[in-house]
């Protein structure tokens, strides 16, 4: 069996990096330059998997402006929670 979907779990509030993360969440922060997000697709791609989808909630807008700011070769869609954080893996309910 072929794994051609990813989901990567972007909704948390990162309270234990707290101060760092009351304006940057956490996979958006950068070691080295180069975000946790961004090692994480770019690991996706080279297994070869198709498809990301990335649930978010906390600052989720900084998600859409850190994605259009790059030029993954990936299929790259956004979750967002809604008005409730739900829980681990709750925005996989949310992809249709």
């Amino acid at each position: 069996m072929k794994i051609n979907t990813a989901l990567i779990l972007c909704a948390g509030f990162g309270k234990r990096l707290n101060p760092i993360t009351l304006n940057t969440p956490k996979p958006l922060l950068e070691i080295k330059n180069v975000s946790m997000m961004e090692r994480c697709i770019n690991l996706i791609e080279k297994l070869g998997i198709q498809k990301v989808l990335i649930n978010t909630f906390y600052l989720k807008d900084q998600f859409s402006v850190f994605l259009n700011s790059k030029n993954f070769n990936i299929d790259i869609k956004i979750i967002e929670d809604g008005e409730h954080i739900l829980d681990t893996g709750g925005g996989y309910s949310k992809y249709d």
